[in-house]
């Protein structure tokens, strides 16, 4: 939206992104969860994985023909580039992403348990991973596990990184949304990752 309220135009992926996840992702809480642009005119999505599942859906749409992002007029348009798997390591779900040095991406996965809490991990996806055969799933590296217990930790949704063109050290953010629940708090982390 504008600041004077006008609706921006469409991507074109609205109904590509409804339907990523699978009928379970449209009947719950298991839809995208994460989106990056991979470039200028490539958006990556991936699915929220749930209890029990093993694999997460990721897409790949080009956004940028038929007037879709950087196109030009008014009928925007997306196509599916590319599909594939994430590996759910450890019961924790995806649930955002940032750029990682390198060219590849930082994967946020939180998962919860009433009886220990919230358990966080930061997985990284290399630019090979991205660019090489999705036939197998995507698999990433841990880059650090944030235990209930050990850590203070929350329902940490939102993840950013800030990073020198050298990619030998990035800087990591990390926030929690307390829900407007008392029992809930909200945290922002910041994090050196020497890579």
């Amino acid at each position: 939206f504008s600041p004077e309220g006008a609706r921006g135009a469409s991507l074109g992926v609205d109904a590509h992104l409804a339907a990523a996840c699978g009928a379970a992702g449209r009947r719950s809480n298991l839809g995208v969860e994460a989106l990056i642009m991979l470039n200028a005119t490539h958006l990556l999505s991936i699915c929220e994985g749930g209890a029990g599942a093993a694999l997460s859906q990721v897409r790949v749409f080009d956004l940028g023909g038929g007037g879709g992002r950087g196109g030009g007029g008014g009928g925007a348009s997306a196509t599916l580039v590319r599909s594939g798997t994430y590996s759910i390591c450890r019961g924790l779900s995806p649930v955002d992403v940032a750029r990682a040095p390198g060219g590849g991406l930082l994967v946020l996965e939180r998962g919860y348990d009433p009886e220990q809490g919230n358990t966080i991990r930061l997985a990284h996806l290399s630019r090979a991973q991205l660019h090489d055969s999705w036939e197998q799933p995507l698999t990433p590296h841990e880059v650090a596990l944030l235990e209930p217990g050990t850590h203070l930790t929350d329902n940490m949704e939102g993840l950013a990184t800030s990073f020198e063109e050298d990619g030998s050290e990035a800087r990591v953010f990390l926030v929690s949304d307390d829900n407007d629940n008392s029992f809930q708090q909200t945290l922002l982390y910041e994090f050196v990752w020497n890579v």
